[in-house]
């Protein structure tokens, strides 16, 4: 009986992570801005002076001279293309906005995480990603992620269009380019614990990470459902045995 219980509870608590949304966290630490905003002048408006490989900066819809290109949502937000549960948040493009290389995310509000997800681009690169947990402990995740024109988990396509860092607006790549999402299921191990930092350390850009959060999310009615049926039947096992 008690076995029983136990693989109920395991189901249950898988069931709900995999039909939680995985929503933006909030953090900071982003070290560089590498999307022009589209109201910034004569010409792009970087605050910092690293850019994406290659020299080539991203930028928001609607920048000048861009008419008929895709550039990023103004309002900073994807919903995922390659796993629908998925929202990335994308930072305010008036400063830093991405981590390009390495850095250290902290998040505003540390808590508990049944998943994380991470969309990236640039050229092919493996993304490294260190969980720093409040009790000390870390857990190290990494993914290898492909040149931003090829096909993978692709959340986002047709940002595509880069303007040259430094130049007017002018000068746009005009092939389609992908941003891509890496998706991470923390070990139940990880889940109990609380997190508090990200470290990364990469080859190109990190513009943005998601997680379930076991500490807000909740779960959908045929959940609910599903635990009732279990807990009934354990009910009925129980009345047998006794009889």
């Amino acid at each position: 009986m008690k076995n029983i219980a136990l693989a109920a509870g395991t189901l249950l608590l898988g069931l709900f992570s995999a039909q939680a949304e995985i929503v933006p966290i909030v953090l900071t630490g982003w070290n560089q801005d590498v999307i022009a905003e589209n109201n910034a002048g004569s010409t792009p408006l970087l605050e910092t002076t690293a850019a994406t490989p290659f020299g080539w900066s991203f930028f928001a819809q609607g920048a000048p001279n861009s008419s008929g290109l895709t550039g990023l949502p103004v309002n900073g937000t994807i919903q995922s293309a390659f796993n629908s549960a998925v929202t990335f948040q994308l930072q305010p493009f008036t400063g830093n906005n991405v981590i390009l290389n390495s850095g250290t995310l902290t998040l505003s509000t540390p808590g508990r995480y049944a998943a994380l997800s991470f969309l990236s681009t640039g050229t092919v690169h493996t993304d490294s990603a260190v969980l720093n947990f409040s009790d000390g402990t870390s857990t190290t995740l990494s993914a290898s992620v492909p040149d931003w024109t090829q096909n993978g988990n692709v959340a986002f396509h047709g940002t595509g269009l880069l303007v040259t860092r430094g130049s007017s607006w002018s000068g746009f790549w005009t092939g389609g380019l992908s941003l891509f999402e890496d998706d991470f299921t923390l070990s139940a191990v990880d889940q109990a614990k609380t997190l508090d930092s990200i470290s990364i350390n990469s080859t190109s850009v990190l513009m943005a990470v998601s997680g379930t959060n076991l500490s807000t999310a909740t779960p959908e009615p045929s959940t609910f459902l599903l635990l009732g049926t279990v807990l009934t039947g354990l009910g009925i096992i129980r009345r047998r045995k006794s009889a």
